[in-house]
């Protein structure tokens, strides 16, 4: 459903955070270290921060909530 939405938007940060969020989460179920679902969840949320600087979202809870938690648990291997 959410690559749907990307095929009709890809300017929306909502759908790759919730990409980001979705693979960091099965990465922690199926115990996959570095690659697979954690290096999906990398790249999806770069991709977030990336559109966000270019369409801004208003939702300030979704930007503290993937500065806060998402991107501190990939730290120091995923710096933005």
């Amino acid at each position: 459903m959410l690559e749907g939405l990307l095929e009709e938007d890809d300017e929306v940060v909502e759908t790759w955070y919730l990409l980001g969020w979705l693979n960091h989460l099965r990465a922690s179920q199926e115990g996959q270290e570095e690659e697979g679902y954690n290096g999906n969840a990398r790249f999806y949320l770069s991709k977030a921060k990336r559109v966000n600087g270019v369409n801004p979202t208003n939702d300030v809870e979704l930007v503290r909530n993937w500065s806060a938690r998402i991107l501190q648990a990939f730290e120091p291997r995923f710096a933005l």
